[in-house]
C-alpha cells in the first residue's frame, strides 16, 4: 500500500473512531475495488484514486447524520465531497488525484451514465459488500447487479458470495 493511501485509511479509521461497521464497510470496498482494478488490469494511476475514493466514498454519512438526520444517498454525495477535501489537503494528496476522488464520492450511488472504469468499480465493489451484508435473496441482488455491473471480476466476486453459478 503506497503510503498515501496507507496515510488516507487511517485517517479514515480516525474520522469514523467508533464505528466499527462503517470503518469495516471501508476496508472491504477499498479490498474489492483493488482486487477488481488489478484483475481488469487497471493502470497505477486510476489503481491509487480508486483505492483512495474506495477508502473515502461513505464519508458524508457522518455528517449527513448530524445535519439532516439523514443519511440518505443525496446528502451523502452532497456532504462527502465537503469532509473529505481538508483530509486530502493535509495528507498532501496531488490536486488532480484529490479532484478525482472528490468527484467519485459526489457521484458513488449513481448508476446511470458512467464512463470510467474507477467509477465502474467503485460501484461494483460498494454494491457487492452492501449487497451481501443486507442478507437480499441471491436472486435479487443478480437481477439488480445486471442493471450495472460491467466488469468480469466483479461478476466472478458476486456470484462466488452468493454460490451462484459463475
Amino acid at each position: 500500500m503506497s503510503k498515501l493511501i496507507n496515510q488516507v485509511a487511517l485517517a479514515m479509521v480516525a474520522y469514523e473512531r467508533g464505528n466499527q461497521r462503517r470503518i469495516n464497510h471501508f476496508l472491504r470496498v477499498h479490498s474489492y475495488a483493488e482486487i477488481i482494478a488489478e484483475a481488469e488490469n487497471v493502470d497505477a494511476d486510476t489503481l491509487k484514486i480508486l483505492k483512495i475514493a474506495a477508502l473515502m466514498h461513505d464519508i458524508g454519512i457522518k455528517v449527513s447524520l448530524e445535519k439532516y438526520n439523514n443519511a440518505g444517498w443525496q446528502h451523502q454525495q452532497e456532504e462527502g465531497p465537503i469532509e473529505a477535501e481538508p483530509i486530502l489537503r493535509r495528507l498532501n494528496c496531488p490536486a488532480g488525484i484529490r479532484e478525482r476522488v472528490l468527484w467519485l464520492i459526489a457521484h458513488h450511488h449513481e448508476t446511470e451514465g458512467v464512463e470510467d472504469i474507477d467509477h465502474q468499480i467503485l460501484l461494483e465493489a460498494d454494491y457487492l459488500v452492501n449487497a451481501i451484508d443486507r442478507g437480499r435473496a441471491a436472486e435479487d441482488v443478480i437481477k439488480r447487479a445486471e442493471e450495472f455491473y460491467r466488469t468480469k471480476t466483479a461478476w466472478l466476486l458476486l456470484k462466488a458470495l452468493l454460490g451462484a453459478e459463475a
